[in-house]
């Protein structure tokens, strides 16, 4: 039997409300799927594209204060009532309260909330999976949530839009002492919203927002990384789709030999690392990013012989001239190195045509 050490790095890096979850099952929605396929076949497709500027919030302080008073009231899973202890320092306020916890983080554009002890109560009882909330159905719930109580920090600008992104289902697995089949029930689903400008979609972990459901519909967490955007003096000519995969694998994460490399998903539009890590005197310019699975054969005098799998998401500027990041490590690259091309296991795997269903 293969020992399988497995690393992720994913995507939706900001939005980690299932992060504890063993397992899982998630869903794209057609909106992400077709940003796939035609990124595949033409990266971003335009010659020229604007920059956008990010703005500053309204700071950590005042968007927690405003979320505790909001929610203070509520009876429902999603409260701030019975407030136990506020702790601060400079990155986040932390408010915790009878089994939830609220965070606000940076310039209060990045929050996230937990109702934990209504999650594991008797009042959210589990199901299985195929009675699970389908993506249609927290796709409503998700907008109705976001209409309700989160239209202060989710705002649109001219010309954008909130779109369905994903669904990822929470999954339980159990088994009898004595044997038998594993019974595997779901505890929460969760949908992801994204934005576009322009009809051009912002990947990376900026512009994300997630709800989380109990199995009957009731919200029981929420998590948003949303800043307003502006348009900037700035544009950038962009390269053709065949430069974006030579420059994709010239600054690719993974450089040593490995004996696969699987392109599981290919995404092109403006990208946002999310105000936790953004550079807030860089423009939020247009890139690719590359989600991929890579194997290696192994053999370990401890712990045997077997496959080291890793998973990684690299983001690659598609400008043909690239704005300096300080949080973006491929553009400090190309800032310093320029376009040098030092072929990766990447390069074989982006030139392969997409076999996905």
């Amino acid at each position: 039997m293969k020992n399988f050490k497995t690393l992720i790095t994913l995507c939706l890096a900001s939005i980690g409300l299932l992060a504890s979850t063993s397992t899982a099952i998630a869903e794209d929605f057609p909106h992400r799927k077709n940003l796939d396929s035609i990124s595949r076949q033409q990266a971003l497709g335009d010659s020229e594209i604007n920059l956008l500027e990010s703005q500053q919030g309204p700071g950590k302080a005042q968007v927690s204060q405003a979320i505790l008073e909001k929610l203070g009231t509520s009876n429902v899973a999603i409260t701030t009532k019975n407030i136990e202890k506020i702790d601060e320092n400079a990155k986040r306020i932390r408010t915790d309260g009878d089994g939830w916890t609220l965070h606000v983080y940076a310039d209060g554009t990045n929050v996230k909330y937990w109702n934990h002890k209504y999650l594991e109560s008797t009042k959210n009882p589990k199901v299985a999976i195929n009675e699970r909330l389908s993506n249609d159905e927290l796709e409503a719930l998700g907008r109705e949530f976001i209409d309700s109580k989160l239209t202060e920090y989710i705002k649109l600008g001219p010309n954008e839009k909130l779109v369905p992104f994903a669904t990822k289902h929470q999954i339980r697995s159990g088994q009898s002492t004595a044997g038998g089949p594993i019974n595997r029930q779901v505890i929460s689903s969760a949908v992801v919203f994204s934005r576009t400008v322009n009809d051009i979609d912002i990947i990376g972990p900026g512009s994300k927002v997630a709800i989380i459901f109990a199995n009957d519909g009731t919200p029981v967490a929420f998590e948003f990384d949303w800043t307003a955007y502006t348009q900037s003096t700035k544009s950038q000519k962009l390269l053709n789709l065949n430069q974006v995969q030579e420059r994709a694998s010239a600054t690719a994460t993974m450089k040593r030999d490995v004996d696969h490399v699987e392109l599981q998903r290919f995404e092109c539009g403006y990208y946002d690392m999310g105000v936790r890590h953004r550079d807030v005197s860089a423009p939020i310019q247009p890139a690719c990013s590359s989600h991929y699975v890579v194997r290696k054969n192994v053999s370990d005098a401890e712990a045997g012989s077997g496959d080291l799998m890793m998973a990684i998401a690299d983001a690659t500027p598609i400008g043909e001239s690239v704005e300096l990041d300080k949080g973006w490590p491929q553009t400090l690259q190309l800032n310093n190195e320029g376009d040098s091309c030092t072929p990766s296991p990447l390069n074989e795997a982006m030139s392969q045509p997409d076999t996905e269903e």
